[in-house]
C-alpha cells in the first residue's frame, strides 16, 4: 500500500555534466556523464521515497535498455512497480541532458517512446491502488490515464466529505469549509469546456518535447 501514487512521466536520462555548452561543430569532453531515470513524476516519487514516504509507479514501459533502466532506479529507491506494464520491442522515452556547470542551466534533447501502447489509456489505471493513497501525483502526461485518476480521487473525496456533513459530530464551520469549496468547485465546473481545453493544450505540448 502506498501514500503516494503516480501517473505520469518516466524517462532514462544521460546527463553530461560540462563545464561549458559546446559549440557547434566541437569536440570536448564532459566532466562527468550520469545514467538515471528522470521526469517529474518518477523523479518526484524517488524524493517521498527516500524521505521515507511510501510511494508507488502506475505507467508502461518498454523492455529495451531505457524502459530496464528506468524501472531498476525505482526499484532501487523502494517505489512500488506492481501496476507498471511491459510493452515487448518497445521502446520508453529518453532525454539527454546537457548540464552547463557555468551557468548553472541545463539544455534538454529528448526522444519520444516508440512502439504501440506506451500511452496510457483510462483502462490501465490501477483504481484499487489508489483508493489506499492518500496523495495522487499527476505532472500532466498521460492525460487520458490522469484524469481518469484525478476523477477517481476527487469520487473518494466526495465520499469522505459526504460522511463528515452528515454527521452530528463536525463542527459547523468545517461543514461550511466543504459547502464553500463545493461552491467554488461548482463555478470551476461552468468553465470545465475552456479549462479542459487548455489543459490538454498545456499537457500536448510536453508530450511533444519527448515525441521522436
Amino acid at each position: 500500500m502506498a501514500d503516494i501514487v503516480g501517473i505520469g512521466c518516466a524517462v532514462f536520462d544521460l546527463m553530461m555534466i560540462l563545464d561549458r555548452f559546446p559549440k557547434e561543430d566541437e569536440k570536448f569532453g564532459a566532466r562527468e556523464t550520469k545514467v538515471q531515470c528522470g521526469g517529474p513524476c518518477a523523479v518526484a516519487l524517488i524524493t517521498a521515497s527516500k524521505m521515507g514516504i511510501s510511494a508507488a509507479y502506475q505507467g508502461i514501459l518498454g523492455d529495451d535498455l531505457y524502459g530496464e533502466t528506468i524501472r531498476s532506479n525505482l526499484e532501487q529507491y523502494g517505489v512500488d512497480l506492481t501496476s507498471v506494464k511491459t510493452v515487448p520491442g518497445a521502446r520508453a522515452p529518453f532525454c539527454v541532458v546537457l548540464s552547463n556547470q557555468s551557468n548553472a542551466l541545463r539544455t534538454c534533447i529528448g526522444g519520444g517512446p516508440s512502439g504501440p501502447g506506451l500511452t496510457m489509456k483510462e483502462s490501465d489505471v490501477d483504481t484499487g491502488q489508489l483508493k489506499n493513497a492518500k496523495i495522487l501525483h499527476l505532472d500532466g502526461m498521460n492525460y487520458t490515464a490522469a484524469l481518469a485518476a484525478a476523477k477517481k480521487e476527487r469520487e473518494k473525496d466526495r465520499k469522505k466529505e459526504d460522511k463528515l456533513l452528515n454527521s452530528r459530530k463536525t463542527p459547523e464551520d468545517v461543514k461550511q469549509q466543504i459547502l464553500d469549496k463545493r461552491a467554488k468547485e461548482a463555478e470551476r465546473e461552468l468553465s470545465e469546456g475552456f479549462a479542459d481545453s487548455a489543459q490538454k493544450g498545456r499537457a500536448a505540448e510536453r508530450m511533444d518535447f519527448f515525441m521522436a
